[in-house]
Parts: C-alpha cells; sequence; structure tokens
C-alpha cells in the first residue's frame, strides 16, 4: 500500500552521492553563447492540443533515414508518431489495458526501430517488447536484483529518464522507497537481456536531506529525489533537481565526477519549508515557486549539453489545479545552462514567462526544439500543438 500510494503521488505531481572522485570548477564560467530562434516551427496535425500531457519526447529515425517525432499521450495509453518534416500525423501504437496485450498502464518508451519497441510501467518492474501493432512478444523482469534486492519499477523511459539501451542491456532509473534511506539506494541498475542478470549500480543517492528535513518538502512527496538521466554515447549524466551540481558516470558507474553547474538566476535551491503544505495543490503551488534546476539532455549534433533552471518565482492566484498544470508543463519562467563537451558553462538563456513549454523538448539537426503556444500565453490558440527551434549562437 506504501508503494502504490508513493507512486500515486508521484504520477499526479511527476518527478520528474556519493563521494566524488573529480570536481570541477565553472566559477569561471564564459558565456559566449546563447539560444536564439531560427523562424522554424514544426506543427502537428492532432484533433486534441488542448491539454496534452506528454509523458514522453522522442524523436526517432528509421533504417531508411526517414525521421519521425513520436510521443506517449498519458490518458490515451499510446505512442503517437509524426512525420518530422510534414508535422502529419503518422501511426499509433495502441497499448491495451486489459488481456493478452497488455502492461495495464504504459508509462514510457524506447523505440529502437518499428518492429522493435520497448515499454515501460511505473508499477510494475518489467521492460515489455511490441511493435507498431501494440502485441507484447516478450516481457523482460527486473523485479529482484542478483543479490536479492526488490527493486522499484520507477518512471523507467519517461522524457526526462530515458531508458538506455547498451547493445543488449537496458539502464533502467530507480527512487528510493520510504522505508530505505536514500544514501543505501541505487540510482539505477543494469538489466542484461541475454543472460537475464540484473544488478544494481554502484551509485546510490545523495542524502541531500534528513528525515526530518524531507519530511517537510513538498508534501514529502519526493521532490528530493527527482532527477534526469541522460546517455551521451560514453557517460551517464544525471541531474538532481534539488542540487546545483551534475554527477557524470561512467557506463558502469565505477567512476563519478561531481561538477558545479549553477544558474546566474538562482541563488540557493530550494530549502525545505516551515511546514508541510495543507493540501496537494498548495504543496503544487510552493512547486511552482520554489528555485531548483530541471532536466538535461544531450545534444549530439553540437557536443553540448542543456540544463534547464527554474529561478524562485511568484505565483499568481490561480484555481488550484492550475498550479499542478503548470508545474507539470515546465513551470511560469526557466532557463536553459549550455555546456559544452568538458562540461563548462558556455552560456545561458532565460526564457520569456509562459510562452514555452520547460518539459517538451528535443534535440534535431536543426537546433533544438521547445514546445511552444503556451496554454497561459495572452496569444494561445487552442488548435495548435507547435515546437519552435533554437539555435546556439557565439554572442
Amino acid at each position: 500500500m506504501k508503494l502504490k500510494t508513493l507512486f500515486v503521488l508521484y504520477i499526479i505531481i511527476p518527478l520528474a552521492f556519493v563521494s566524488c572522485q573529480q570536481k570541477s570548477d565553472n566559477s569561471n564560467a564564459s558565456y559566449n553563447y546563447s539560444l536564439q530562434e531560427t523562424g522554424k516551427k514544426l506543427s502537428l496535425e492532432t484533433v486534441r492540443p488542448h491539454g496534452v500531457r506528454f509523458t514522453a519526447v522522442f524523436p526517432f529515425t528509421d533504417k531508411k533515414g526517414e525521421r519521425y517525432l513520436t510521443f506517449q499521450e498519458t490518458l490515451q495509453n499510446n505512442i503517437s508518431i509524426y512525420e518530422f518534416h510534414t508535422g502529419n500525423f503518422f501511426k499509433t501504437v495502441k497499448i491495451e489495458r486489459e488481456g493478452p496485450n497488455s502492461i495495464t498502464q504504459l508509462h514510457g518508451y524506447f523505440i529502437k526501430d518499428f518492429d522493435e519497441i520497448y515499454l515501460t510501467n511505473p508499477n510494475l518492474p518489467f521492460v515489455a517488447r511490441t511493435d507498431t501493432t501494440g502485441q507484447i512478444f516478450q516481457k523482460i523482469s527486473f523485479e529482484k536484483s542478483d543479490d536479492g534486492t526488490l527493486l522499484i519499477p520507477y518512471f523507467s523511459s519517461t522524457h526526462y529518464t530515458p531508458l538506455a539501451m547498451i547493445n543488449d542491456t537496458f539502464y533502467v532509473t530507480q527512487v528510493p522507497p520510504p522505508w530505505e534511506e536514500p544514501n543505501t539506494w541505487p540510482v539505477s541498475c543494469y538489466v542484461d537481456t541475454l543472460n537475464k542478470s540484473v544488478k544494481k549500480l554502484p551509485f546510490n543517492f545523495p542524502q541531500f536531506l534528513t528525515k526530518e528535513e524531507r519530511n517537510l518538502m513538498s508534501m514529502g512527496i519526493g521532490i528530493e529525489f527527482a532527477y534526469n538521466r541522460c546517455f551521451d554515447g560514453s557517460n551517464f549524466i544525471y541531474s538532481f533537481y534539488i542540487d546545483e551540481s551534475i554527477r557524470v558516470t561512467s557506463t558502469d558507474h565505477q567512476e563519478i565526477k561531481q561538477i558545479p553547474v549553477k544558474s546566474k538566476y538562482i541563488k540557493k535551491v530550494i530549502s525545505p519549508r516551515e511546514t508541510k503544505p495543507d493540501d496537494m495543490l498548495l504543496g503544487a503551488k510552493r512547486l511552482c515557486e520554489a528555485p531548483f534546476y530541471g532536466d538535461l539532455i544531450y545534444d549530439p549534433y553540437r557536443s553540448v549539453y542543456y540544463r534547464v533552471a527554474w529561478p524562485e518565482t511568484e505565483m499568481e492566484e490561480e484555481e488550484g489545479r492550475t498550479y499542478i498544470e503548470i508545474w507539470t508543463t515546465g513551470r511560469k519562467r526557466f532557463s536553459i545552462i549550455i555546456l559544452d563537451k568538458d562540461f563548462n558553462i558556455i552560456g545561458e538563456t532565460l526564457f520569456p514567462d509562459y510562452k514555452y513549454y520547460s518539459r517538451d523538448i528535443f534535440v534535431e539537426k536543426e537546433g533544438l526544439y521547445i514546445r511552444s503556444n503556451h496554454f497561459k500565453s495572452p496569444d494561445y490558440n487552442d488548435n495548435k500543438l507547435e515546437f519552435t527551434c533554437f539555435e546556439l549562437v557565439k554572442n
């Protein structure tokens, strides 16, 4: 029951270490680059743009070199696929909630090719293999590690913690259960699909806060454990929401580097409140106001990294559920920190209030695409689902 309650809270308000071997210093960062609009937009042909919440947004190129944009619509339990060059709808992969081809609740996916699509569930510890028909061909379990530890499903392939597949091995994310101390729990584990081995990786959650402090934070729903993870082909990079530093690990997680990546718009990350909010909606308001960090994305075309930062913000009075929607779509105000291939800060761009969705971001050849047409924008159009392309420009 405790585990079920924990995951329900994560769904309503999504989240999305060890002593390190090396520290870098970004205190003398040189801000030579910024993100600027190119004028290029990607508009999707959709009949229900209003309120669409993407649990995952991934570009995908098939074996023929054709490009697509894919995303999951949470309530519909499906993956929608669009042609990238036209924005036209291409195909829906419908995942059944019941029956032999069910994984119950879809929450995250990874497309290797159209005949090899992997699905994850936030409540059940497995990776399921399907294709565009939605038929389930295989379920790969990671319920228990080789040392007998019962692992946590978490959201193993959302857009801010994408499932990583290296050869025949999956790298899935974890979250510490409430009955365990965070610094005893692995951030990730790997699942070898050939020999069925499941191992915890040697990188545990950092102890940012005491247990008493954690109980005062954000209704105790786990924001102190929220993080993003990306893979750049050689390293896994972790961005924790309440820590200005990122962690860069080797593939086997034996080597760990802690690198400060501080936003010039954030003096200090979130600190515990004096009292816990009395209700979930007030907690959502605080999540929209407190300063902390968000997702980190690797750009392989330009060999840079983008880290979202959420400065401290004063929210207008809203209906309570609007705060939840603002939080889940990426807050009122955000910046993006730009890092070079050695994780040095080379720029930071602050974006205007209520114009873009900071959670719906992806990288393509043309640049960084950010979802625009914000529902709180004065010129919001209910019939548009649009992404704006930004290019990396030297100042």
